[in-house]
């Protein structure tokens, strides 16, 4: 995903997938973020209705396309 997104010259901001929803809303005010990609596993319905608000598109990973650790990206 690191290289990936420097190859096509995107910034990638991961988040915590123990964010609160107002903690969401500040990093979607400030980021500019265009895309949401989520491991389903990972992310509360909490988070992904915050999203849902937004005009984001969305990629869902399903498998191990994440490790454990991580959950959620913005781009």
């Amino acid at each position: 995903m690191w290289y990936a997104c420097g190859a096509i010259g995107a910034v990638l901001l991961p988040i915590n997938t123990a964010s609160t929803p107002p903690e969401l809303e500040y990093f979607l005010d400030h980021s500019e973020s265009k895309e949401f990609f989520f491991d389903e596993r990972l992310v509360g319905e909490d988070l992904l209705e915050v999203a849902r608000d937004r005009d984001l598109a969305f990629v869902q990973a399903t498998g191990d396309i994440f490790d454990k650790e991580r959950g959620a990206f913005f781009l």
